[in-house]
């Protein structure tokens, strides 16, 4: 199976689903999750999973799309960087990120780039995963 391209817009969307979205609005582009489940610690939010893609939809709890997160099979392009999650070093993608002219800052469980509007999450030194946030997330 080939790995599905999602480009991310830097505090926009990533793929077809745009930040603000409503949950029924990204169902009916996607088609119905995989599964539905709690996210995150301490706050608690709902996210759709969409496996086949690679991508969970995180809501707030107005129904509107704020997080997408993005891992393996998802072939995940910020500004033009491929990301092949699982397969990438974290230092490989901060370095073209870098490159590209954007901001990277280490983090608990890897980096953000809040000039491309992206968090990293790495274990072992892999980035595992690429969040995709609406402006305003993590402040």
């Amino acid at each position: 199976m080939d790995s599905p391209e999602l480009s991310v817009e830097r505090y926009v969307g990533a793929g077809r689903v745009r930040f603000g979205d409503e949950r029924a609005s990204c169902r009916r582009l996607l088609g119905e999750p995989s599964a539905v489940f709690a996210k995150g610690a301490g706050v608690r939010k709902d996210a759709d999973a969409f496996d086949a893609i690679g991508a969970h939809l995180v809501f707030d709890e107005r129904e509107r799309l704020e997080l997408v997160e993005l891992f393996f099979p998802a072939l995940v392009v910020v500004d033009g960087t491929p990301i092949r999650p699982g397969v990438d070093s974290l230092v490989d993608v901060v370095s073209r990120l870098e490159r590209r002219g954007h901001r990277v800052e280490p983090a608990d469980a890897g980096a953000n780039s809040p000039t491309a509007g992206v968090a990293l999450y790495a274990e072992a030194g892999r980035v595992e995963a690429v969040s995709a946030y609406r402006r305003g997330y993590y402040d």
